[in-house]
């Protein structure tokens, strides 16, 4: 194996763990706010947690570039502190994002 390719598979295996590991305490967090809702499901849907859970799950089921545009569409929202390591896996998943070293 090649060093750059074993470089692209290391890097692809940190992004789905980080992934993977910050989206467990995303899920708990959506599901302690669905649970503690008043609203009705068809209303909670539609709140920018549902768009930010629903992007993760794109992300998790290799659907980037979907999760991409739902990511795009919280920038800068009330969730944008929250959505910036999810947003920058998604960026390398899509081999959009160069680090600094030029890896």
């Amino acid at each position: 194996m090649s060093r750059l390719t074993y470089i692209h598979s290391a890097k692809k295996m940190l992004s789905i763990l980080f992934l993977f590991l910050f989206s467990h305490g995303i899920f708990a967090s959506v599901e302690n706010i669905s649970l503690n809702s008043s609203h009705s499901p068809s209303s909670v849907e539609n709140t920018p947690m549902a768009t930010f859970q629903q992007a993760i799950n794109d992300d998790l089921a290799g659907h980037h570039r979907e999760a991409r545009q739902k990511y795009d569409a919280l920038n800068g929202g009330m969730l944008a502190g929250m959505i910036v390591l999810p947003s920058a896996v998604n960026l390398a998943a899509l081999e959009r994002y160069c680090s600094p070293s030029g890896f």
